[in-house]
């Protein structure tokens, strides 16, 4: 099992939403075990890391086969880029009063060609990431610490930095917070395409169809996407639709363009689009609604109505505010109206109720 050590939750998030993984029930820190993997957090600084990848370690060792690291860290020389993931060759460690620990420490991997040293405190000014540019181009707060507990354990340890500023003058991590999410996705592209011994997560049956759509002007919140995707893999199972001919049949079915024509703007067309993926998947829950609606109908012009959750009982709640005897009035004649014996008809499925 590789196990990936952050510093923060949010350089990992990209490994939570895109592999499998499940909490592992640790009292001393938060992590998670996927296919071939754990993903631990280890806070920030030398001491604290050191401890908990110590912990964890002494508990699951047997399983590891090798510990690497991927987080943000600062540029101390001006020939890195900004933004761009560089290998982590020798690792060293500060101490205060400008001194560097004796005791350094050689990754794993062979093609490294950067060393990083470990800061006790956060770079907070030119002067300080000048002296530490004397032994090492990238500066970070933990990877010290982590290497001397897999030298203790004799695990092999790589690394990886994203560079989020070039010799700076500002904390190393105020402008990174911004941007956390940019700064996960391109470190977990990194280890995939070069660390990585666990199999890429299967490509999403949905995910051309969504790109298409997108491109032709339909906009996805997370939660219209989530909607969209489980409607299509329902239909996609019921129908026998195949990911490649996804589209194809959608546009068959859906007019696709007249919801592009009519609805100037992509939120609502996705929302129209959703409400057609519904009646495809399923056209008698769309047939009630609308035979629901209609009996309703008085209620809701004066009054706020909802039934029980899935229809499991035959209860009506109407919640009205009454400020004037018109409202009062108004309130009177849509119950008179009401045809209460339809509406239980239509939810038991017994009579005419319409």
């Amino acid at each position: 099992m590789q196990l990936l050590c952050f510093a923060h939750r949010g350089e990992c998030l990209a490994w939570l939403r895109q592999l499998h993984l499940h909490p592992l029930p640790l009292s001393f820190t938060t992590a998670w075990q996927g296919e071939g993997v754990y993903v631990l957090l280890t806070g920030e600084g030398i001491e604290q890391a050191s401890r908990t990848l110590a912990a964890f370690c002494g508990r699951y060792a047997e399983k590891i086969s090798s510990i690497i690291n991927l987080g943000l860290a600062g540029g101390l020389a001006t020939h890195l880029t900004r933004g761009e993931v560089y290998r982590v060759r020798t690792i060293y460690a500060a101490k205060y009063a400008h001194q560097v620990e004796y005791q350094s420490y050689s990754s794993s991997e062979v093609n490294a060609l950067h060393d990083c040293i470990s800061a006790r405190v956060r770079v907070l000014d030119t002067p300080a990431s000048t002296s530490l540019a004397n032994f090492a181009a990238l500066v970070d707060r933990e990877l010290w610490g982590l290497a001397a507990v897999a030298a203790q354990f004799k695990l092999p340890l790589r690394a990886a930095k994203l560079v989020s500023e070039i010799v700076f003058n500002t904390e190393i991590c105020q402008r990174a917070r911004a941007a956390r999410e940019q700064h996960s996705a391109a470190l977990f592209a990194f280890w995939q395409k070069n660390l990585s011994t666990v199999p890429p997560p299967p490509r999403a049956p949905t995910a051309d169809c969504l790109t298409a759509l997108r491109q032709r002007g339909f906009y996805f919140t997370q939660v219209l996407q989530d909607k969209v995707v489980a409607l299509l893999n329902s239909l996609a199972l019921q129908r026998g639709w195949q990911a490649d001919e996804m589209l194809a049949n959608l546009a068959e079915q859906i007019a696709l363009e007249k919801i592009l024509k009519n609805s100037p703007h992509p939120k609502q067309r996705t929302k129209l689009l959703l409400q057609h993926l519904q009646a495809l998947h399923d056209p008698f829950r769309v047939q009630f609604n609308q035979r629901l609606a209609t009996i309703t109908a008085p209620l809701r012009q004066v009054a706020k109505v909802s039934h029980h959750e899935d229809f499991a009982n035959d209860d009506l709640t109407i919640s009205s505010t009454i400020k004037n005897a018109g409202d009062l009035i108004a309130l009177q004649r849509a119950l008179a109206d009401f045809d209460y014996q339809r509406y239980r008809n239509l939810l038991n499925g017994t009579g005419a109720e319409g």
